[in-house]
């Protein structure tokens, strides 16, 4: 019995294992890889996408690929100019610029259009 075990252990592991290979990777429209992420008490999904532009007196503001200043930027955006934002997370805005570049920017700095 003690050898069943030994052996039939790493298989159900092995099993498990390549059962996870299989599983597609969720990704948008053009192919690229997204993030999926579930709404907590911190971070409101918008219901429509919403217009800001960047805030004069902002100077260049960094389009980052995450929520926080740590991650690396993209992009440096220029003053006025216009975004479609998607999601806010702890402050942060998901947003696409005019060209379809996707990252976040600090909400500080982009003024939502009404």
């Amino acid at each position: 019995m003690k050898y069943k075990t030994l052996i039939l252990l790493p298989l159900l592991l092995l099993a498990c294992t390549l059962s996870a290979i299989g599983t597609p990777l969720p990704q948008d429209g053009r192919g690229a890889l997204v993030a999926t992420v579930k709404p907590t008490e911190q971070q409101t999904a918008s219901p429509a996408p919403q217009v800001c532009q960047v805030k004069n007196g902002a100077g260049a503001l960094n389009l980052r690929a995450c929520g926080a200043t740590s991650c690396p930027v993209v992009i440096a955006l220029r003053e006025g100019e216009t975004l479609t934002q998607t999601q806010t997370v702890d402050g942060w805005l998901a947003v696409e610029t005019a060209g379809g570049l996707r990252g976040w920017v600090n909400s500080k700095y982009c003024e939502v259009m009404k």
